[in-house]
């Protein structure tokens, strides 16, 4: 098992923030980061497949999960999904 951990906020862009601590990404068996959607456009390439989990806390992934209780009638909760009543 190895870690690679930063001192400061910074979420995994690229695998090249791996390369320069002296791992290569794409020889990993399992890779784990911890990130929103940035990682997607380098990594997903080389993964089998992403397994997203969702943890609580201030900054929720899935907006649909906030009690929203100030609404305007018709306002969309996400993209192109269904209206507040």
């Amino acid at each position: 098992v190895s870690a690679v951990l930063a001192s400061k906020r910074i979420q995994a862009n690229d695998k090249e923030m791996f390369r320069h601590v002296g791992v290569e990404p794409a020889e990993v068996p399992i890779l784990g980061l911890k990130s929103t959607v940035h990682f997607r456009a380098d990594f997903q390439p080389i993964a089998e497949a992403i397994l997203c989990v969702n943890s609580p806390g201030a900054h929720v992934s899935d907006p649909a999960e906030l009690s929203y209780s100030h609404l305007r009638p018709g306002i969309r909760l996400r993209p192109m999904g269904p209206t507040r009543a």
